[in-house]
């Protein structure tokens, strides 16, 4: 008899979509969201997300030179800074949220935004800053988060590896200041190639790095708990989709503020 899993989200029960040697995927009958089973340890991920991550010499994981990659990223941060640009006019104080060495926070500014950098690694962050940015080294608990807050928070490809993504999406909305705006790229599970390919399916590939699995219910319900409103979500490729949040009026920010007084 197979054994019931409670979402980590909403805590609805869950059934299983892929069955692996190590970790099981499972998705929730309420809110959509996928997520792993189990989840691997803090000193798993921290020891996963070193140099090697980004420069890798063994394992098929991570990127095999991500300083070397610079031509394909910048067109990319591109596409998403002509994106953005729809909705910012006014705001340029930016936070790339899991911004690697930097490449979109370097192409931001000179797009006019005035772009920081905040990620788990600290080799990453240690490279950003060697490319004269502004960075910060943070799990997205809230000790470790920078004392400030932005217009503007970025995070491609980011919200598929927190573990906890409703404390996660919580620090993201601590960050914003009162209306302020989240873009965010994440595999979409209702995806054509998710559909056509299944347990082959780009997503699945990247067990145990991707812990958590949505669309674009779960994602509007995870926005909907921490205080957000999902305002577009488009296809951003075959994998992908791109999703625009914003703060619904502060009100998360206020609550926040002030219990973090106490």
């Amino acid at each position: 008899m197979e054994k019931h899993v409670l979402c980590i989200l909403c805590k609805n029960k869950s059934y299983k979509i892929y069955l692996g040697d190590k970790f099981d995927i499972y998705k929730c009958n309420f809110c959509s969201l996928g997520f792993l089973s189990p989840m691997p340890t803090d000193k798993f991920l921290k020891d996963f997300y070193s140099k090697n991550y980004f420069v890798k010499s063994d394992g098929e994981f991570g990127y095999l030179n991500y300083m070397q990659m610079e031509s394909s990223l910048k067109q990319e941060s591109l596409r998403k800074i002509s994106f953005m640009k729809k909705y910012t006019k006014g705001l340029s104080n930016l936070l790339d949220v899991g911004s690697g060495t930097g490449e979109f926070a370097l192409n931001a500014k000179g797009a006019n935004f005035r772009a920081e950098v905040l990620d788990t690694s600290s080799w990453a962050i240690n490279e950003a800053k060697k490319r004269k940015l502004v960075g910060y080294v943070s799990d997205m608990s809230p000790k470790t988060l920078p004392k400030k807050k932005y217009e503007i928070l970025t995070a491609w490809d980011v919200v598929e590896h927190f573990k906890n993504p409703k404390d996660a999406f919580l620090s993201l909305n601590k960050l914003l200041k009162t209306n302020g705006l989240v873009f965010l790229t994440t595999p979409n599970t209702d995806s054509y190639d998710a559909k056509i390919l299944g347990k082959n399916w780009y997503g699945f590939k990247k067990i145990p790095e991707h812990v958590l699995y949505f669309n674009s219910n779960s994602l509007s319900y995870l926005a909907n708990e921490t205080g957000f409103e999902l305002v577009v979500i488009k296809n951003w490729g075959f994998v992908r989709s791109l999703a625009f949040i914003s703060d619904k009026l502060g009100k998360y920010n206020k609550y926040l503020a002030k219990t973090s007084m106490k």
